[in-house]
């Protein structure tokens, strides 16, 4: 097996993501809670834009970083945190503001502290 793949399709654009194997049987270099926190951070800076447009903020530099804290093989993360650095035309204190405002709006952030089953269907 030479790659592991994926398709994201979004307003029927498809994006595919392609992520290599790794030494270890067919493992991938990159994990499913990496891929979590890469979520965490994505979903942020996508949704700080949005609501940026909504609110007439004016934005141009966004830069997220998020890391995870996972204990044990089989549990859950014990934590997910970010930082969040954002700068543009608007007075630092609005971009403050939209910050707070977008961590209350984030849908991944949301589904996370909400804790959404997750149910095997198969």
């Amino acid at each position: 097996m030479d790659s592991h793949e994926a398709s994201v399709i979004r307003n029927l654009d498809g994006q595919e993501i392609s992520i290599r194997p790794g030494d270890v049987s067919q493992w991938a270099n990159l994990n499913g809670g990496e891929l979590l926190v890469l979520a965490v951070a994505t979903c942020y800076a996508n949704d700080l834009f949005r609501e940026a447009a909504m609110l007439k903020i004016s934005i141009s530099e966004v830069e997220v970083e998020a890391s995870a804290e996972f204990d044990a093989v089989g549990q859950p993360a014990s934590s997910i945190e970010y930082r969040v650095s954002a700068n543009g035309g608007s007075a630092d204190e609005e971009i403050q503001r939209l910050i707070l405002h977008t961590d209350s709006v984030a849908e991944v952030h949301l589904t996370i502290r909400n804790r959404v089953p997750v149910k095997l269907v198969n």
